[in-house]
């Protein structure tokens, strides 16, 4: 639509001057100076008619932006990467199976260090989810409320394997204790 307003409008610049309505006279002897005038009133009106409908459609859209957004500002993104409307959680806790998956392929090629920080990114997100969903009234949300306890006890038990590879007896007790919980 606005390469078509951009070439109608050009078309009537060039029509509106004199050098150039000589020349179409010339070319088509039967065409007036009032015929040139209709046609650019014809066209101004089709560029008008134009603006007109891209406004409504920008408007349109507008609406329908504000509406969404009216409609979904009670959504929630958790840490884990779910969704949370109200007390309804939807969706997979991607962030966890994400981040635990790059900390498995990690350890298994030998980049402890790697796979720390990739354990330590999934553990992040599930207490951070867990963090978001205690505070909310009335939800009694325990530990295994999404993610089963053996698979966060696996979380922490790969964190665990790292840090006592990588010299950290001490971080790797604590991520011991939390596997057993």
């Amino acid at each position: 639509m606005f390469w078509l307003t951009l070439t109608l409008g050009i078309l009537m610049g060039l029509i509106s001057r004199a050098l150039i309505r000589r020349f179409i006279q010339k070319s088509f002897p039967g065409i007036t100076d009032g015929h040139l005038d209709v046609l650019l009133i014809i066209l101004l009106l089709i560029v008008a008619a134009l603006s007109v409908t891209k406004h409504r459609d920008e408007e349109a859209k507008r609406m329908i932006l504000r509406d969404v957004e009216r409609k979904t500002q009670e959504v929630e993104r958790l840490p884990d990467g779910r969704s949370r409307f109200g007390v309804v959680i939807t969706g997979k806790p991607i962030v966890i199976l994400e981040e635990h998956g790059k900390a498995i392929s990690k350890f298994n090629i030998g980049d402890f260090g790697g796979c720390l920080q990739h354990s330590q990114r999934a553990i992040q997100a599930h207490e951070e989810t867990l963090e978001t969903l205690s505070r909310i009234a009335n939800y009694g949300v325990d530990g295994g409320a999404y993610l089963p306890a053996r698979e966060t006890a696996k979380l922490y038990d790969l964190a665990a394997r790292c840090a006592d590879r990588l010299g950290k007896g001490e971080l790797a007790a604590q991520y011991r204790e939390k596997a057993k919980q």
